[in-house]
């Protein structure tokens, strides 16, 4: 995106301000798809990354099924008239009335389910629920990796998916309930920064997939793709390579099962690079050797650096680009001092008014917001064959109200 472009898009929707490349983001959706049709492995976009209405209804249209991890996500995709077949539900901790109400969003269509827990499989045949298409088991391999240890989904510290050793009981249920489980899933991370660690959580998979002697239908060896943040560390994470070694792996179960389809999940590596989020210097003070530069924006917007201590690239589109540069602090406008963007951080001398883009925020940026500190959220602009347009207005504080009962109280 053109910093000129940028620029435009603050002074029309105002600051702060999400912005999405729809041309970048359809770019890496083909490439991605290619790179995973070649070895016959179907792509399942996370919603939970990025789940405004029209970069679903864009990845939609490049040919991507969804990975929803909630009913309000399931029914978000049903209501935007994409085919229940491309929708996949695998969620953690699902109630009984979260499954009543899948049955009735769902009727008699063929979303897909995955189950994690011997207690989501009882709620199956709960006469309110009668579920009767067939399952998929999320496994817990007992392996695990990510870019923080908040988001490994694998191992014994993390709550997703059945052990192994609940396994034989998981069919045996199934079995004794003619509940037909013709697929098995494994999510190691998000984030995960080599192939080789990606692929032991799917050969795991695979193994035990063997071992059961079942005819699968589905096998869904995650996502967790990284996306390079541009802090220096690279990737190893070659999708073609990895697409190869998972045709590989599941070579033996396809012998059994000719009907096999190789699912993967990406999300943050499809959607991360193509959205920003802009906003305004407010203030620009010292405290001892330290340069503190507050913008009118916070964790509130972007958590990812207060949860995780990630990186993000931030650069002052306000100043020319041969300008010195400075170190400072570029923090947030709540209140809590962990609302810090980024530390030490060279940056072109700022002003209060200039404008700055906190790079690479397109995944866990709108979707992880809050409206901590009674802030409303920002808009949401799409850029599309350079044309800018509103795709989500600006929360306000009639929105954040609207939900409250404000009777007056006497004292």
């Amino acid at each position: 995106m053109h910093d000129a472009l940028l620029l435009e898009a603050i002074e029309r929707f105002g600051s702060p301000l999400y912005v999405y490349d729809f041309d970048a983001l359809c770019s890496t959706a083909r490439a991605l798809l290619a790179a995973f049709a070649r070895h016959d492995v179907q792509v399942l976009y996370a919603v939970k990354a990025n789940s405004n209405a029209r970069v679903l209804q864009a990845l939609h249209c490049e040919g991507l099924a969804f990975d929803a991890c909630s009913v309000g996500e399931v029914q978000l995709l049903l209501r935007l008239g994409i085919s229940p077949s491309r929708v996949h539900f695998n969620a953690d901790a699902v109630t009984l009335d979260e499954m009543r109400s899948l049955t009735r969003t769902v009727g008699g269509r063929d979303v897909e389910l995955t189950v994690g827990s011997l207690d989501h499989l009882r709620a199956l045949v709960h006469p309110d629920v009668a579920w009767a298409r067939p399952i998929a088991l999320r496994l817990n391999t007992g392996f695990g990796a990510g870019h923080s240890a908040a988001v490994t989904t694998g191992g014994e510290l993390s709550k997703f998916g059945l052990s192994l050793e609940d396994l034989d009981e998981a069919l045996a249920w199934c079995l004794h309930h003619q509940v037909r489980c013709t697929g098995f899933h494994s999510h190691a991370g998000s984030g995960i920064g080599s192939v080789r660690d990606y692929l032991e959580n799917a050969r795991r998979l695979v193994a035990v997939a063997l071992a059961c002697g079942l005819s699968l239908d589905t096998l869904n060896v995650g996502g967790g793709f990284p996306h390079d943040y541009g802090n220096g560390q690279g990737l190893d994470f070659d999708l073609d390579s990895l697409a190869a070694a998972v045709e590989s792996l599941a070579a033996p179960l396809r012998q059994r099962s000719a009907r096999l389809r190789l699912l993967v999940e990406p999300g943050r590596c499809l959607v991360a690079g193509a959205g920003v989020l802009l906003c305004t210097v407010a203030s620009v003070k010292r405290c001892g050797d330290r340069q503190y530069v507050s913008v009118d924006s916070g964790f509130h917007h972007l958590a990812r650096p207060f949860l995780y201590g990630a990186y993000h690239g931030i650069d002052n589109l306000s100043a020319s680009p041969d300008a010195p540069q400075t170190r400072v602090d570029i923090v947030g406008q709540l209140c809590q001092s962990g609302d810090v963007f980024a530390r030490d951080r060279g940056l072109a001398q700022p002003r209060v008014g200039d404008r700055l883009c906190i790079r690479d925020a397109g995944a866990y940026g709108y979707a992880m917001s809050s409206n901590y500190n009674a802030r409303p959220r920002p808009a949401e602009v799409a850029l599309m064959n350079d044309q800018l347009q509103l795709i989500r207005r600006r929360e306000t504080l009639d929105d954040l109200l609207r939900l409250q009962t404000l009777e007056k109280h006497t004292c």
